[in-house]
């Protein structure tokens, strides 16, 4: 996306149903929140019927970095998380567009899917420009970057797993 552009400027598309197929998982927030047991794992086994560590891009807006990131290796699969369904749409589309078979984009509420991440289960995790003041004082719970994330993401990385937070 171009410099200076906004995520209100994308025009929400909704993929079509076999686009969605392919690259789209969405939990519903108040489903995930009562029962996060009824949703699958978020392995590459369940999400990608493959073996192996899968990479986490909490936050991925319209998906550029993860896009370039899963085509650079393409022997990793990569799951991108977003809450917004303008920009998961987006990215959805340009997945479509370079044809990519090791990435699928997630809707969800990141706060809501640490019951589904199993211990060494992910490669890398990365979280790339978190808001630091998101919602000021009152909201400070509800910022994803936190001491309870990083333990929880160092006890779901495997022995070489990587996080990346980039300010």
């Amino acid at each position: 996306m171009s410099r200076g552009r906004r995520i209100s400027r994308v025009k929400l598309i909704p993929p079509s149903e076999e686009t969605a197929d392919r690259y789209l998982l969405e939990c519903d927030h108040k489903r995930l929140y009562q029962s996060p047991e009824s949703f699958p794992k978020l392995t590459a086994k369940e999400i990608f019927n493959a073996g192996g560590p899968i990479s986490l891009d909490i936050g991925c807006g319209t998906g550029e970095f993860l896009l370039a990131t899963a085509e650079t290796h393409p022997e990793e699969f990569f799951l991108g998380i977003e809450i917004s369904r303008r920009a998961i749409y987006h990215a959805v589309h340009l997945a479509e567009k370079r044809k990519l078979a090791n990435l699928k984009f997630l809707k969800a509420d990141f706060a809501l899917l640490y019951p589904l991440i199993p211990e060494k289960s992910l490669n890398r995790v990365y979280l790339n420009f978190p808001d630091p003041n998101y919602g000021g004082a009152k909201k400070r719970k509800q910022r994803i970057f936190s001491p309870r994330f990083l333990d929880l993401m160092a006890a779901a990385l495997n022995k070489d797993g990587r996080i990346q937070v980039v300010t």
